[in-house]
């Protein structure tokens, strides 16, 4: 969930799950399931700030991740994720090297 494009500065960014992913890492990370047009993912990548919001909400920076393990976590999100599955080129049992082919369309970031 994101605040509208005429959110005035210095308002945060508030996203809720789906698109918050658990089981990798010990940080939670962050999936873009509609790709790189989410109006979400071009604000954390202007601001790097954001509200999360589960339970209690949480003033979290947020950084994109460019690292090798973006497949995996693609990967790990399908599991987890099942309304996620219909917007993802591929099958959660795929390969991970089918993941490797997708990684620049989907944009993860990582709560820093």
């Amino acid at each position: 969930m994101c605040l509208p494009r005429w959110r005035q500065p210095g308002d945060r960014l508030a996203i809720a799950p789906p698109d918050l992913c658990h089981g990798l890492e010990a940080r939670p990370v962050l999936q873009a399931m509609l790709g790189q047009k989410t109006n979400w993912a071009r604000n954390l990548r202007a601001d790097g700030h954001a509200v999360l919001r589960r339970g209690r909400p949480e003033d979290v920076s947020l950084v994109e991740d460019l690292s090798d393990n973006r497949a995996a976590i693609l990967r790990r999100y399908l599991e987890v994720a099942a309304g996620a599955r219909p917007f993802f080129p591929v099958d959660r049992h795929a390969p991970l090297t089918e993941f490797e082919r997708i990684v620049d369309l989907y944009p993860v970031f990582r709560v820093a």
